[in-house]
């Protein structure tokens, strides 16, 4: 996988934090063409069967279960991501298909997250209590015990 780059801060420090499937609605003019289709089956049908009062009752109820069904239920399944930037602690979603966020390049941005990610690697871990020391700290400030 190439470098990825966050629509944020434009920093390359990104994880991954899920991997999901999402349903998403098909779009209104998928649905219009069903909801035609199903109308032009429903009048052919009358056309050929004839317009007695029970023809045009059961052409009507499934042409209206149809019509239901597909504005409420047809979806499709599509896979995406969610990330998180570690420089700036952006988080976004993105779906397989659709095009990569504009990328908005904030150099301040990347030069704090970097600094707080170095301070965060330099940090020691109190032997008493367990909480992070800051750096330059010669003893624990919540438990009072030296690093």
């Amino acid at each position: 996988m190439s470098q990825l780059q966050c629509p944020n801060c434009g920093g390359y420090k990104i994880s991954t934090t899920a991997n999901y499937v999402r349903k998403k609605p098909i779009p209104i003019w998928g649905k219009a063409i069903w909801i035609i289709f199903t109308q032009i089956f429903a009048f052919v049908g009358l056309i050929q069967i004839g317009s007695d009062s029970f023809s045009l009752w059961t052409v009507g109820i499934l042409d209206l279960i149809s019509i239901i069904y597909i504005v409420t239920f047809k979806t499709k399944k599509t896979t995406g991501y969610q990330f998180t930037c570690d420089l700036c602690g952006y988080k976004w979603d993105w779906l397989i298909g659709d095009p990569w966020p504009a990328v908005r390049v904030q150099p301040n941005l990347i030069a704090t997250g970097a600094k707080r990610l170095e301070q965060q690697r330099a940090a020691i871990k109190c032997k008493g209590c367990g909480n992070t020391v800051p750096e330059g700290y010669p003893y624990c400030p919540f438990c009072g015990t030296s690093r």
